[in-house]
């Protein structure tokens, strides 16, 4: 509600009536003195609560502040909770960056030399991929070692660590890699396969997050 004042006629020198400005007064009282009528023109802020974001929030000036006004906080913010090299409102990062694993592949063969002495071998393939990242056929019969053939597409740009064990890949090592770029693996036979015995191998690849 508005509240209004007044005063006697001339109660006022011209130094006080100068001063009878709406920047001067609150907004909702008025003032009658001396012949002068004035309503307050300064806004009114009432209680309020701040939640950070990415873009920042100005309180702007010439405002009356009635009630508390409250930035939150966060027990959350704290370096172990940020990746090290970021900052965030002045708490720096500790937490080290790592690598998850987002596809994996193996194949086996069997060997055997059969009754007519041919040297016969026969197998399967297997894989796992995650596909938020990357794409690959994950199942499939192979003649030998030698057969067992497996790709991956990439189809999240980052960068990737690429292992094979007698399964060598295209690319090995730490690669950063396009949507659309493949790796291929080729099965590799490993030593001291003679006669009657199994050859397996499996490859890895992990993102960097």
């Amino acid at each position: 509600m508005a509240k209004c004042y007044s005063g006697a006629a001339g109660g006022l020198n011209a130094a006080d009536k100068a001063q009878l400005v709406p920047g001067n007064l609150l907004s909702g009282v008025s003032i009658n003195s001396g012949g002068v009528h004035v309503t307050g023109g300064i806004p009114r802020k009432a209680a309020a609560t701040y939640t950070p974001g990415t873009s920042d929030q100005v309180l702007a000036a010439g405002q009356y502040l009635e009630d508390e006004q409250t930035i939150q906080g966060d027990a959350n913010l704290v370096a172990e909770n940020i990746m090290a090299g970021v900052s965030i409102f002045g708490v720096t990062g500790a937490q080290q960056r790592g690598y998850e694993v987002v596809a994996v592949g193996y194949y086996g063969v069997c060997r055997r030399t059969d009754s007519s002495g041919n040297d016969v071998q026969s197998g399967q393939w297997y894989g796992w991929v995650d596909t938020t990242y990357g794409s690959m056929v994950t199942e499939g019969g192979i003649g030998g070692y030698n057969n067992a053939s497996m790709s991956w597409t990439c189809v999240a740009e980052g960068t990737y660590r690429i292992k094979g064990y007698r399964f060598s890949p295209t690319r090995s090592g730490v690669q950063t890699m396009s949507k659309g770029q493949t790796v291929s693996f080729t099965g590799i036979q490993g030593s001291g396969i003679v006669g009657s015995a199994v050859s397996s191998g499996c490859f890895t690849i992990e993102r960097l997050v």
